[in-house]
């Protein structure tokens, strides 16, 4: 106590030490504190998917403009797809905003529209209700949507009996058909060129829908991120290899 108090004391003696000595610390804990939130979400903490580290990004690159990271046409999707050997599961994934129309207030949700498969490649399975089946990324079959579940929570007050039931867009109405994890954050901004979403995260999904001709290679539209699932075994470098081979 004796030495607390004679501390104490010299500090109010010189009260610009006593100011810039605080600050310093507080700056130094502040940003040690920020690091480590950072360090432990990203390297520490496992991602809340299956098996987290059989899941690869799959980006076209054009060197010599300098783009390491470059959207995937439809065309080329869908015969990597068919050829690869690598993975067990591929799916795409593209933002795509969506304006909740009903009796109260629109609201803007950021969403994605996603290859009716994503949840089984990310692993994940919804609190309430299902996934996408396969049919449901056909033309005129594509009229449903999955829930981020704090939309769920604070638009539809945890309803649980919303499964089956109708929202509106701006341009279609879309039925209910499951609400995504909890813990399910799929940040926006870690997409390639996201960069006017990169504090949302996916707040509703809904089938993604190609062309005839965009499937065959025909019209470049569509292009789209692309999320892969490794086969056991197989190693990153083994998969990049291949995918180049494919595409050339």
């Amino acid at each position: 106590m004796n030495d607390l108090k004679f501390a104490f004391r010299q500090l109010l003696k010189n009260p610009g030490f006593t100011a810039v000595a605080v600050l310093t610390l507080a700056l130094g804990i502040g940003a040690n504190t920020a690091i480590f939130s950072v360090a432990n979400a990203v390297l520490l903490r496992p991602l809340p998917y299956r098996d987290s580290g059989q899941l690869v990004w799959v980006y076209r690159q054009n060197v010599a403009l300098g783009y390491n990271r470059i959207v995937v046409t439809p065309g080329r999707f869908c015969n990597l797809k068919e050829r690869n050997t690598c993975f067990s599961q591929m799916a795409s994934l593209r933002p795509n905003d969506f304006t909740l129309v009903s009796d109260e207030k629109p609201q803007l949700l950021r969403g994605l529209s996603v290859s009716p498969n994503l949840t089984e490649v990310l692993g994940v399975t919804p609190v309430l209700g299902r996934g996408f089946r396969p049919e449901e990324g056909e033309d005129g079959s594509h009229r449903v949507a999955l829930l981020s579940y704090g939309v769920w929570q604070s638009r539809f007050g945890g309803n649980p009996n919303l499964i089956g039931k109708s929202i509106r867009s701006d341009t279609d109405t879309f039925t209910v058909v499951g609400v995504l994890p909890q813990n399910l954050s799929f940040p926006l901004g870690t997409l390639a060129g996201a960069a006017t979403t990169l504090k949302h995260a996916a707040e509703i999904w809904t089938p993604a829908v190609w062309t005839a001709d965009q499937k065959a290679g025909k019209n470049g539209d569509g292009a789209a991120h692309v999320l892969a699932r490794l086969k056991p075994g197989t190693t990153v470098q083994q998969a990049d290899a291949e995918v180049r081979i494919i595409n050339q």
